[in-house]
C-alpha cells in the first residue's frame, strides 16, 4: 500500500460474519456452524500464544471477504458465497505465518487486540493487505452492483450520530443515491458534500472511534439499504512523490496565499465565478 491507498483490515471475527449474515439479530455459534457446514464460510487462522508454557492468548480470525460470502448467501446466492469462501482459505493458508508472527511479536490476547493493534502491524501486513483488495475486485465483479463501498474517516461521534468523511475522490454514486432517497435537503445534486452522517451504533459496534478510518458497505435489498462499518487501514510508511500543478500549489502550502492569487479570486468573485458549496453533512439511517 501506499500514502493514498486505503484498504479494508484483512481479517474479521466470527461475530463479523455472522452480524453480516443476520443483521441486527443475537450473534450465536450455531449459526456460524450453519455457515460453515454449507461451505460459505473459510476455516480461518487460529493462533495461540504461549509463554513459560502456559496460554497466554487465542488470536481466532477469518479472511475480510468472509463478510461477503456471509452476505452472498443471505441473498441465496451460494454458489458465489462458495467460490469466495474457496479463495479466502487459500488467503489464510498463503497467510497463516504472517499472523502468527505478529500474533507472537506483541503478545496480542484475542482478536480484539489483533484488531486494535492494526495501525502498529500495518506495514507488516501491506503484502496480505494488497492481495486481499485485488482478490475482492476480482471477485465482485460479477455481482450486479448489489453492494457498494466507500472508504470514510470517523470525524465527530455523539450519542446519536457518527459524521464520516469520503476518503476516496469524490462520493459513488450509490452513496449520492442513498442520500437523494432520505433527504432533499442537499438537492441539487451538485450540492452533495462529501460527509455522511450515520447512526452512532455502527461505529460503536465494529469497536471503531474518532479519527478511525473504516470502510462504509452499502447493500441494495429489496428496496431498501443496508450500511455497515468495519476496519479499515492506510500505510503511511510508503508516500507516493507527486507535484502540483503551479496554478494549485498555494492552496496547498502553509504560507498565506501570494497577492497575485488573491488579486485573481477576487476577480472571479466580481464577475460572478463563483461556485457556493451548500452544507456538506448528509444523514443517512442505519
Amino acid at each position: 500500500m501506499t500514502s493514498t491507498t486505503v484498504a479494508r483490515f484483512p481479517f474479521v471475527s466470527k461475530v463479523d460474519i455472522v452480524r453480516a449474515y443476520r443483521p441486527g439479530a443475537a450473534v450465536s455459534d450455531r449459526t456460524f456452524r450453519t455457515l460453515r457446514a454449507r461451505g460459505v464460510t473459510s476455516p480461518g487462522i487460529d493462533v495461540r500464544h504461549r509463554s513459560g508454557g502456559r496460554l497466554k492468548g487465542q488470536v481466532r480470525c477469518y479472511a475480510a471477504l468472509n463478510i461477503d460470502a456471509a452476505v452472498l448467501a443471505r441473498h441465496d446466492r451460494h454458489d458465489e458465497a462458495a467460490e469466495v469462501a474457496e479463495q479466502e482459505g487459500h488467503f489464510e493458508q498463503e497467510w497463516q505465518p504472517l499472523v502468527a508472527s505478529i500474533v507472537k511479536e506483541f503478545a496480542l490476547a484475542d482478536f480484539d487486540a489483533f484488531r486494535s493493534a492494526r495501525n502498529l502491524i500495518v506495514h507488516a501486513l501491506a503484502p496480505a493487505t494488497q492481495q486481499l483488495e485485488a482478490l475482492h475486485a476480482q471477485l465482485s465483479a460479477g455481482w450486479d452492483g448489489f453492494l457498494n463501498e466507500e472508504f470514510v474517516r470517523i470525524t465527530e461521534l455523539t450519542q446519536h450520530w457518527a459524521t464520516l468523511q469520503i476518503v476516496g475522490l469524490g462520493m459513488s454514486a450509490a452513496a449520492k443515491d442513498l442520500a437523494r432517497s432520505i433527504t432533499s435537503a442537499f438537492e441539487p445534486a451538485a450540492a452533495i458534500g462529501r460527509q455522511l452522517a450515520v447512526d452512532a451504533f455502527l461505529p460503536r459496534a465494529a469497536d471503531l472511534g474518532i479519527g478511525d478510518l473504516a470502510l462504509l458497505r452499502i447493500e441494495h435489498s429489496a428496496g431498501a439499504s443496508l450500511l455497515s462499518l468495519l476496519a479499515a487501514i492506510q500505510d503511511d510508511q510508503q508516500e507516493d512523490e507527486f507535484t502540483l500543478d503551479d496554478e494549485f500549489a498555494p492552496f496547498f502550502d502553509e504560507d498565506p496565499l501570494p497577492a497575485d492569487v488573491l488579486a485573481s479570486l477576487a476577480e472571479d468573485r466580481d464577475r460572478g465565478n463563483i461556485v457556493r458549496v451548500a452544507g456538506s453533512t448528509i444523514p443517512l439511517a442505519s
